[in-house]
């Protein structure tokens, strides 16, 4: 999902498998900002050879349009496993490829360790806008 009524989104969120391809877009469409909530992807999609090398692609056009890159803020529950190897191997393979935004930041949501983070804070009573405001660091609405 993009957040803005512009031309340019101030930013794209995805979850779980569309974590990562957030964060790729909001490059690509120039968003001040990237969000991955609770991503997943195996290690094979991060090994040498496979698909995420297609992110130098972006950096490219980035570097050659003079933009600098969006805040990324890939966010995952704390007691989860796998979001959270998820959430490092994101890290690892943006400073691998030297794709540096504006700034990446990898933030461990504590008290959870379902899957799906924004279910456990909107049962816990949280609305889903104050959420949103808060990771996105949009003050209030």
């Amino acid at each position: 999902a993009t957040l803005g009524g512009g031309r340019r989104p101030t930013a794209v969120l995805g979850t779980s498998a569309g974590g990562l391809p957030a964060l790729v877009l909001a490059e690509r469409l120039g968003a001040a900002r990237g969000l991955a909530i609770g991503p997943c992807g195996d290690a094979a999609l991060f090994a040498p050879g496979g698909p995420i090398r297609r992110l130098r692609r972006w950096q490219r056009w980035r570097h050659w349009s003079g933009r600098g890159g969006p805040a990324l803020l890939v966010l995952h529950p704390a007691g989860h496993a796998s979001d959270r190897e998820a959430a490092q191997r994101i890290a690892q393979c943006y400073r691998a490829l030297r794709l540096a935004p504006t700034q990446l930041e990898v933030r461990a949501e504590p008290g959870c360790a379902q899957h799906n983070l924004v279910q456990f804070h909107v049962q816990a009573g949280r609305p889903l806008p104050e959420l949103l405001a808060a990771w996105l660091e949009l003050g209030p609405g």
